[in-house]
């Protein structure tokens, strides 16, 4: 684990001899996360890369759901719908998934254990964290690195086990399966 300090920006700004600090312990791999925890950084992932929680994600949904009508595949139409649902209810209520994910990736602020992943106290504590002076692109950079490592070792440990001709059909179904269990949860 390491720890960051966060100084707010405006007390940098003020010249303040003893500006107001926030340490923040982060786990620096998937693999130090308590099982509980690595589920829900797992959970957060697929509904980040699946349903989003911004605008761009609103748009692609509208893409997706058109050329589904258009194929004639209700199924998988109405599936897209309760993704573009659940993206514009994010959006609406300011719930960024990327800042969920790099919640999880958080041990502690100021020494207290984080175990409340509830969508409250996940943005009562992201909220404070940005108003600390932590900047969105800080947080995206960190679950961007964590993310990259996270599929590579899923990906090289889904491989172990099969033949490589049919390991990328693999991962895809084992991706989609995964999704579904998202949406039905």
């Amino acid at each position: 684990m390491r720890t960051v300090e966060i100084i707010h920006p405006l007390n940098i700004f003020r010249g303040e001899k003893h500006p107001t600090v926030t340490r923040v312990t982060l786990y620096d791999s998937v693999k130090e996360l308590p099982a509980w925890r690595y589920h829900e950084l797992n959970k957060l992932f697929m509904q980040d890369a699946q349903i989003g929680s911004d605008m761009k994600s609103v748009a692609r949904h509208f893409s997706d759901l058109q050329r589904l009508i258009k194929m004639n595949k209700q199924h998988e139409a109405l599936v897209e719908l309760q993704n573009l649902h659940n993206n514009m209810f994010y959006a609406i209520e300011g719930i960024n998934l990327k800042s969920f994910c790099f919640m999880a990736m958080v041990h502690s602020i100021h020494k207290e254990v984080i175990f409340d992943f509830s969508q409250e106290a996940m943005v009562k504590n992201t909220k404070m964290l940005a108003k600390a002076g932590l900047k969105q692109s800080q947080a995206s950079d960190i679950v961007e690195d964590i993310k990259k490592n996270f599929y590579q070792s899923l990906d090289y440990s889904f491989l172990i086990n099969m033949e490589m001709d049919h390991s990328l059909t693999s991962i895809q179904k084992l991706k989609e399966r995964r999704l579904l269990s998202v949406i039905g949860s």
